[in-house]
């Protein structure tokens, strides 16, 4: 995966509903299982790496956290000329990481009670179009 890849990459996993671990999501990284041992030259160079992966999953969640709009890495355009493809498509990887978010609890109906407890109805409590669930 390319720089510009893992960014997108990181970028889908950090914004979905839950933490992924990076056991979770190195194999997606690395393009499948490592071959063995030996896929670095050395521990410390793996280390590294993986240091380096940190601190820009980090980077980018520090930028999500203080609501600025994330500027993701663009490399050179791909091979049609086209810019930040590679982006896209480690943010569509990413996307299919998480899976399919089921809900938990049934939605509720807009002549249902509120389930806030109010005694009004949800279209006229917590579902009013503008208004913040309690």
């Amino acid at each position: 995966m390319s720089v510009e890849g893992l960014d997108g990459f990181f970028c889908a996993l950090i914004a979905g509903p839950e933490l992924v671990m990076p056991s979770e999501y190195l194999n997606e990284v690395w393009g499948g299982e490592l071959p063995d041992e030996n896929a670095f030259e050395s521990e410390a160079e793996a280390t590294s790496l993986l240091g380096l992966m940190m601190r820009h999953w980090n980077a980018i969640v520090a930028e999500y956290e203080t609501e600025v709009v994330y500027g993701p890495l663009f490399d050179a355009p791909d091979e049609r000329g086209v810019p930040g493809r590679r982006c896209a498509r480690g943010f569509m990887r990413g996307v299919r990481e998480q899976g399919t978010v089921r809900r938990v609890e049934p939605k509720v109906g807009r002549n249902e009670p509120c389930p806030c407890g109010s005694g009004r109805k949800y279209k006229q409590c917590c579902g009013r179009p503008g208004r913040s669930v309690h």
